[in-house]
C-alpha cells in the first residue's frame, strides 16, 4: 500500500473560483461571504434529485495502489431542515459506469458549518487501463 501524502481534490477551497468543479444536476456559485475559511465558498443550489451536486475528475494514476485516504470538509445547510450528504467514487471504463459511495452523512440546518473529517477506503482501481 502506497501512503497517500497530497490532496486528491483540487481546489478543494474554491479559490480558484470553481474552475476544476462540474455541476451535476444542480447550479453551482463561488461566493465570498458565509465562508467557513479561506475566501470562498460553493454554494449548491436547485438540485434536481438527491444525487445531484458538485463534480470532479480524478487523475487515476495517482491513486494506484492507494487503498484509504482521510476525508475532510466543511458543510453547512443554509435551507431546508435536513440534507443527506455523501461523497460518490466513480470509475468509468468503456463507457460502463462504477459507483461506491464513500461517505454518507446526514446535515441539518442547526449544525452550522460542520467540519467532516474521517477515513475513507478507496475502491480498486487496479484492473482499469489509464
Amino acid at each position: 500500500t502506497v501512503p497517500f501524502t497530497r490532496d486528491l481534490i483540487t481546489d478543494g477551497g474554491f479559490e480558484a473560483n470553481n474552475g476544476s468543479w462540474s455541476q451535476q444536476g444542480c447550479t453551482t456559485a463561488v461566493q465570498q461571504s458565509n465562508v467557513h475559511g479561506g475566501v470562498n465558498a460553493l454554494l449548491v443550489t436547485g438540485r434536481k434529485a438527491e444525487w445531484a451536486g458538485p463534480t470532479q475528475e480524478l487523475d487515476l494514476d495517482t491513486l494506484l495502489g492507494v487503498k484509504t485516504a482521510r476525508l475532510s470538509y466543511a458543510i453547512k445547510l443554509v435551507t431546508e431542515n435536513s440534507f443527506q450528504h455523501g461523497w460518490v467514487f466513480r470509475i468509468t471504463t468503456n463507457g460502463v459506469k462504477k459507483s461506491e459511495t464513500i461517505s454518507d452523512a446526514t446535515l441539518t440546518s442547526g449544525d452550522g458549518w460542520k467540519i467532516i473529517e474521517q477515513e475513507v477506503l478507496i475502491p480498486d482501481s487496479s484492473e482499469v487501463k489509464v
